[in-house]
């Protein structure tokens, strides 16, 4: 006998000495054929879920065969209604009972997470009556009343059915959106290159980068080979999306802003100017953002769709060309007490201090490994080097 069996047995009989009516005993979970624990009880119940594999692991499963009465949990997972019908099935086949009806077989489905489940209720029903017929239990305190009008669980999601699959989509849609993008960047790339060879034997109706040629150009000239690169061409560039054209044209103008001396923008109505470089100790102009060495246009056009740099689509860098100066993160620590006395306190904290990027903290006492139990009521504290470690923090004392 291993070790653990043994060591319920002596849990079981100690209770049993201290005149326990009942005595429930749960197993931390059993393999395919550990069934030892049938020998300690007097009504096993075997508790399962429908992730079991496919219907023929049933058959490794002892506990179908000594369990009085199965749980079929988490009745609200895909399949759990298959799974519902081939445990039934395994039951009966265990006990060549297969003239009985599948509502006598013991297999009960539930969803104990689901408050006021009817299959919760269904099985204990069921429970109290096997057991009051196995032991020979009084019937009048062994009935539940409860009503068992509705038995097999229907699951009440926050999550519309038609929505369960809400991170799927998103992810396929992700995935779309890169299959896309590289679609178009070969596209770009290809133009280009129809681009450079026209720009190369000097065609002299050639267009802007990235404009089309006028129609009268496709058509009246003798050079076949000519027509044939500004048809191409064309079609490459009707083949980008407008919005791919759009970053295209206006990356030289996106590039110029974090390589000249200073960048421009403008938030909420205020026009910001950031110095591009950083000098450093011995002289040398150090950019705050490096610009990418890019190839051709679909290096641009995947660069722009899939990073950009910071404060445009898709946002990689942050939803601001640069971070404000003169804003290190604040974090205050009002101590314990009422709302009331909390508030007051990181009023009085913050009297002279700028509120952007203003972090709050009421328990500062645990934060700073200290015991919670003595009152302390009296501290307030403002730090600036980070939300978990505060060490360099200013410290006021004052009573409230």
């Amino acid at each position: 006998m291993s070790r653990p069996i043994s060591c319920s047995r002596d849990c079981i009989a100690f209770l049993r000495g201290q005149g326990y009516d009942l005595v429930m005993v749960e197993t931390a979970g059993i393999g395919q054929s550990d069934s030892e624990i049938v020998d300690l009880v007097d009504f096993p119940v075997y508790v399962m879920t429908s992730d079991f594999g496919a219907p023929s692991q049933l058959e490794k499963i002892d506990m179908l065969d000594y369990a009085e009465l199965v749980v079929l949990n988490k009745f609200d997972k895909r399949g759990a209604e298959d799974a519902l019908r081939d445990v039934r099935k395994q039951w009966k086949r265990n006990r060549l009972a297969f003239k009985l009806a599948d509502q006598d077989v013991p297999v009960y489905p539930t969803i104990a997470s689901q408050f006021n489940d009817p299959g919760i209720g269904w099985m204990f029903s069921n429970l109290c009556r096997l057991m009051r017929a196995k032991l020979q239990l009084p019937e009048s305190k062994w009935t539940p009343q409860i009503d068992t009008s509705l038995r097999e669980p229907r699951a009440t999601v926050l999550i519309p059915g038609q929505r369960t699959r809400y991170l799927a989509e998103i992810a396929e849609q992700g995935r779309g959106i890169n299959r896309m993008i590289e679609s178009q960047s070969e596209t770009a790339s290809r133009a280009q290159s129809y681009f450079d060879t026209l720009r190369d034997i000097e065609d002299p109706a050639l267009p802007k980068a990235l404009d089309l040629y006028a129609v009268a150009a496709l058509s009246g000239e003798s050079d076949r080979f000519l027509l044939t690169l500004r048809q191409r061409y064309n079609d490459a560039i009707k083949s980008l999306s407008n919005d791919a054209l759009n970053v295209l044209r206006d990356w030289p103008i996106r590039r110029a802003s974090i390589t000249n001396e200073f960048n421009e923008y403008t938030v909420r109505d205020k026009v910001i100017r950031v110095e591009n470089y950083r000098e450093s100790l011995s002289h040398q102009k150090i950019p705050k953002i490096a610009a990418p060495t890019l190839r051709d246009w679909g290096d641009q056009l995947r660069f722009l769709q899939k990073e950009n740099l910071p404060g445009a689509y898709p946002y990689t860098g942050g939803v601001y060309p640069y971070r404000r100066s003169g804003e290190d993160p604040t974090r205050m620590f009002a101590g314990e007490g009422t709302p009331e006395r909390t508030n007051r306190r990181f009023h009085y904290l913050s009297v002279g201090q700028p509120t952007a990027r203003l972090s709050t903290a009421f328990d500062s006492v645990t934060l700073y490994g200290e015991d919670p139990a003595p009152r302390p009521d009296i501290f307030g504290k403002i730090g600036n080097s980070g939300a978990r470690h505060a060490r360099r923090h200013e410290e006021a004392v004052f009573g409230l």
